[in-house]
């Protein structure tokens, strides 16, 4: 897979949709310029990578973009069509569960098989400086998934007593529309999911652990993701096998 990233280019809310064209995730425009990828249009041609080798096809976009499972609440409910906070959760979800269905059956296709919930830690080393405090690790949230700092240690978990396996994460927060002359008191606050990545944690030949990180049409590292989303984020994750053919 890494073979073909130089050949991608970002573009926001670019994607490929089943045809092979380069078109725009929120209407399905075909894009204008230089076409390229944003961080879930991405997500999808890794995925579509994995189960082109078995279907010959790749996937349609209107069916990713459908509500996945439970999320949300009668206070979001409204704002669903107005701020879209669940795009990212629903995307990695709906890719999971059509990779499971495509490679496994539909029994692995569930909520409760795709996501992760579990953190078999409790603690996670807090630095500040000079400075290393312990404090108690929260484990999952609903609707919100695992605190993005403790990301490495579940990561390392994963790798160990799920080997063959990679993961999707939404990245979350719980942020508000700007305030505008229009609407002098902005809108309400709620957790939006607002980018995906690609995450495939590892034991090296050397017995080290080492995690890849794929998103956006690139290449990055679990440094810059924790860099860019500092504690207060959260990250949602699904499961997904690792497959060794690959044809996006």
């Amino acid at each position: 897979m890494r073979k073909n990233l130089p050949g991608l280019n970002f573009a926001d809310d670019g994607a490929i949709d089943q045809n092979g064209h380069f078109v725009y995730i929120n209407g399905g425009e075909i894009q204008e310029g230089e076409p390229g990828l944003n961080c879930s249009g991405f997500a999808k041609w890794l995925i579509d990578g994995i189960l082109r080798p078995v279907t010959g096809e790749r996937l349609e976009i209107p069916p990713l973009k459908a509500p996945f499972g439970d999320r949300g609440s009668s206070f979001t409910e409204p704002f669903e069509a107005l701020r879209d906070p669940f795009f990212g959760l629903d995307w990695i979800r709906n890719l999971a569960a059509r990779t499971w269905t495509v490679l496994r059956s539909q029994n692995f296709a569930t909520l409760e098989e795709i996501e992760v919930r579990s953190a078999p830690f409790s603690q996670i080393n807090i630095r500040r400086g000079s400075s290393v405090t312990m404090r108690p690790f929260p484990g999952f949230l609903e609707n919100a998934g695992f605190g993005i700092e403790g990301l490495l240690p579940l990561l390392y978990t994963l790798a160990v007593d799920e080997p063959n396996r990679f993961f999707l994460g939404a990245v979350n927060t719980d942020t508000h529309a700007p305030t505008t002359p229009e609407n002098l008191r902005g809108r309400p606050r709620m957790r939006q999911f607002f980018h995906v990545a690609a995450l495939v944690p590892y034991f090296d030949a050397n017995g080290i652990f080492r995690v890849a990180v794929f998103e956006s049409a690139a290449e990055t590292s679990i440094n810059a993701v924790r860099s860019r989303y500092p504690s207060g984020h959260n990250i949602s994750l699904v499961r997904l096998p690792v497959e060794r053919a690959f044809d996006p």
